[in-house]
């Protein structure tokens, strides 16, 4: 995490570092952040990302499993 948020201070709009932060906030049970970091990436995106668009169903669902 700690690379990817460095990279973004740089690279504030870069979408494979959001991807990167918002999955590995993910990972630690973050999901809010990671929902909407995630989210960022995929407005971002140059193209298609199944990758992407599955890990944000994966945050959905535990979103609404916690709710």
């Amino acid at each position: 995490l700690r690379i990817a948020e460095e990279g973004l201070k740089i690279k504030p709009d870069d979408y494979g570092l959001l991807h990167t932060l918002g999955w590995g906030l993910a990972r630690m049970g973050r999901y809010d952040e990671a929902f909407e970091v995630l989210n960022k990436s995929w407005n971002l995106r140059p193209e298609y990302d199944q990758t992407l668009h599955q890990q944000i169903s994966e945050v959905q669902k535990k979103l609404s499993t916690l709710n």
